[in-house]
């Protein structure tokens, strides 16, 4: 029997028979963005997560709002959070990505990035944009120290760029 334990503003957690998770309330579709620049640069996010209290380097990433498609969330969630305007190349999923604990579905948007102007940041969120290089001379992983970790996504990028 599913059972609502707890409550927040964007998420429940849920006891389903005995299966203990995460659900979001309104929306649980999520994209989240590869990016790239005409110079051959990966556009990623450095941002603090709360959860793990650390800093995370990311894809940009967002929520899809009631009535968007995902290349219209992508487009969105790249501007604000990056100031980049892009162009949709591609759209792949849905995938999960912790379906254990969470209810949440992602879909990967492949964007090549036009023009930069500025952030639109929400006021609660402080997001730094780190830009590198496809060849493996700027991975990522350089960055890392006891206050920094890596998305997984991206290090599965960084995995098959540096096995070429």
């Amino acid at each position: 029997m599913k059972q609502i334990i707890a409550q927040g503003k964007f998420t429940e957690y849920i006891n389903d028979d005995g299966w203990e998770y995460i659900a979001r309330k309104n929306n649980r579709k999520v994209v989240s963005i590869i990016a790239h620049t005409d110079n051959n640069e990966l556009i990623l996010v450095k941002q603090f997560r709360k959860p793990i209290n650390k800093y995370v380097i990311e894809f940009p990433a967002g929520i899809i709002d009631e009535g968007e498609t995902p290349q219209q969330a992508a487009l969105r969630e790249l501007k604000e959070e990056t100031g980049f305007n892009g162009i949709v190349r591609n759209v792949e999923g849905p995938f999960t990505k912790s379906a254990g604990i969470t209810n949440e579905e992602t879909y990967i948007v492949y964007i090549t990035a036009l023009n930069q102007t500025q952030q639109n940041l929400q006021d609660d969120e402080k997001i730094e944009i780190i830009k590198v290089g496809l060849d493996t001379s700027d991975n990522p992983c350089k960055l890392l120290n006891k206050n920094i970790i890596l998305d997984s996504n991206v290090a599965m990028i960084v995995s098959v760029l540096d096995s070429k």
